[in-house]
Formats: structure tokens, C-alpha cells, sequence
């Protein structure tokens, strides 16, 4: 159940309320540079979405939390009418700089997901795969708030794809530490799981090789099991059509997944 949290007596030393967007704004452009964000490994994701949402046919799209458009722009490619939403005030103006340059029909905006300044039923499909956006925010009831927009501006029999980090994992797993290797560069992640907030500490520092750091973050992100998530969305009128622990291939959720890739529609 939504709890309001007391951010100054469980927000960790050293991050401040609204961490994320400065986090954000501070990615820039080395986002396009992360370990996460290679373009092989983006065009499994949509290879991914294609499958699960269908084919483009000029579908309205919404790409809540797109960062710089990695895959915004893919689905445009693929006959969506792609509209881009994310907090950060760099890297929607990112994403729209290479729709210029690849003719993507797709838009960009910086703006709350809380608060989307869309009409209601705007959208045939909804996709989320910022890993932790849902979750983001200080209270449980400002992150719930971001799962009723959604649902609120998609049309009825529209489809969603939501990615979020499970809790089963943080629970089995944490505290851990993760390498992410790439060609150019290696992201180490300390993460520590936090039971009776149900909130998972990140430290980041992704460094490129010859020593030139390009990004280094904290993380306080409110995590979700399945079964917490199945009810937030079923009382927003979105129906769980199916779950995966990856999200450029149809593995079965388990407790050891990392990643928790909730696909659905909304109820006519």
C-alpha cells in the first residue's frame, strides 16, 4: 500500500531530495557513450517491443522517461508516431537534435510524468524501459502518481510495456556490485537494498577507457515486486497480459531477475 515516506529522516546521507534531475541533466551526452546504450544492443530492445506491442501502422506512441531517443527513434523508423517525455532538460533537446538528422517522425519534450501535459486517451501504446524511473521520486504516492498518468493518457485497449528493477532481486542479491564492460568503457555499480523502505542504493561510475571518467551517480530509487506492482495496475484499470526478467528477449520473470518488464493493456 502507498506510504508517505519522511524524506529527511530515510533519503541517504549525501542525496538530496529531487537527486534525479540534476542526475539527469549531468548524463548529457555521455549518455549515448554508456555500456547500456550500444546501438546493438538497443535494436534487441525494440526488436523486443515490436514483438510485444505489434507493428507501427502510425500508432501513437508515448516513450516515457526516453532519454535521448535510442529507442524513440528506432520505433519511428518503424511507423510509430513516436512522442519522447523526460524530466531532464538536456536530453530530450538530444533526442530531437538526431530526429533532425535521421528524419525520425518523432517528438521530444521535457516534462514530469507525474504531470504529462497530454490530453486523456492520447496514446495507443505507452513504453517505459528507463530501469528505476518508476520509482525515482521521495514518496510512494508521487511514484504511484507517474503509473496513473500513464494509464490515464493511454486509450482504452491500448497496449504498455513497463520496465522497472525487481525487488525480488535486491532481496536475493544485494549488496552487490556490478561490471558492465563495453568497447570504450566499464560502469561499475554498488548497489544496497534497503528491506523496510524497499529502496535500492545505487553508486555509479561509468569510466571510458585511458581513464577519462564521463559519468559518475547516486541512486535512491523505490523498488517493486510483482505482485505490488499487479495491484497498483490493477486499480488504474491495466490489465498484466505478461512478464519477463529481460527486456530484449521473452525470458519468464523469476525472483533472480535483475529486470522486471511488465507488458499489458488498459481495459476497454
Amino acid at each position: 500500500m502507498a506510504g508517505q515516506y519522511s524524506v529527511a529522516m530515510t533519503m541517504p546521507k549525501g542525496t538530496a531530495p529531487g537527486w534525479w534531475k540534476d542526475e539527469l541533466d549531468k548524463i548529457g551526452e555521455g549518455a549515448v557513450y554508456a555500456p547500456w546504450a550500444k546501438p546493438e544492443i538497443t535494436a534487441r530492445e525494440v526488436k523486443f517491443l515490436l514483438e510485444v506491442l505489434g507493428p507501427g501502422r502510425a500508432r501513437r506512441l508515448l516513450d516515457a522517461g526516453c532519454g535521448f531517443g535510442r529507442h524513440s527513434l528506432l520505433l519511428a523508423e518503424g511507423g510509430f508516431l513516436v512522442t519522447g517525455v523526460d524530466i531532464s532538460h538536456v536530453l530530450p533537446r538530444l533526442a530531437m537534435k538526431r530526429a533532425r538528422i535521421t528524419s525520425a517522425r518523432a517528438s521530444f519534450v521535457t516534462a514530469d510524468i507525474g504531470l504529462l501535459p497530454f490530453d486523456t486517451h492520447s496514446f495507443d501504446c505507452i513504453i517505459g524501459m528507463a530501469e528505476g524511473g518508476i520509482g525515482y521520486k521521495e514518496t510512494n504516492e508521487a511514484n504511484e502518481a507517474m503509473l496513473a498518468e500513464l494509464a490515464r493518457v493511454l486509450v482504452p485497449g491500448g497496449r504498455f510495456v513497463i520496465g522497472v528493477i525487481n525487488a525480488g532481486w535486491a532481496m536475493q542479491r544485494c549488496p552487490c556490485v556490478k561490471f558492465q564492460l563495453d568497447k570504450g568503457a566499464i560502469g561499475v555499480y554498488r548497489f544496497r537494498y534497503d528491506r523496510k523502505e524497499s529502496r535500492l542504493r545505487t553508486d555509479v561510475c561509468s569510466v571510458r577507457w585511458r581513464g577519462l571518467r564521463f559519468h559518475r551517480s547516486q541512486g535512491w530509487v523505490r523498488l517493486y515486486t510483482y505482485s505490488e506492482m499487479a495491484g497498483i495496475l490493477a486499480r488504474l484499470g491495466l490489465q498484466i497480459t505478461s512478464a519477463y526478467g529481460e527486456n530484449n528477449v521473452k525470458v519468464p520473470l523469476s525472483k533472480h531477475s535483475f529486470r522486471m518488464v511488465i507488458c499489458g493493456q488498459k481495459r476497454a
